[in-house]
């Protein structure tokens, strides 16, 4: 029942109440992010045989600095994690 009312009430107020979250407590904001985003696997496509393979990965956020340093700091992970995501395996550089 908590989930369902939880559901309805996102259907009607979600996107405000995330937009209202993002300009009042951008820390908040950011952190919901990083919680909801470490907790979704990361999905990859193997062109040869078009199976798909899930890499869970996880974002670690540390809390220095200023809240603006701090943003920075999420994103530069958030787009690192992104490009890891798209780089094709086997492009990788060898460790021997």
């Amino acid at each position: 029942m908590f989930l369902s009312a939880l559901a309805t009430d996102f259907q009607e107020h979600g996107a405000d109440a995330i937009e209202a979250l993002r300009l009042t407590d951008p820390k908040a904001y950011l952190q919901i992010i990083a919680v909801v985003t470490a907790k979704v696997p990361l999905a990859e496509v193997n062109v040869q045989n078009n199976t798909q393979v899930h890499q869970n990965k996880v974002m670690v956020v540390v809390d220095h600095g200023s809240d603006e340093e701090w943003e920075a700091k999420l994103l530069r992970q958030q787009r690192a994690l992104m490009e890891e995501a798209a780089t094709p395996k086997g492009n990788e550089a060898s460790e021997t």
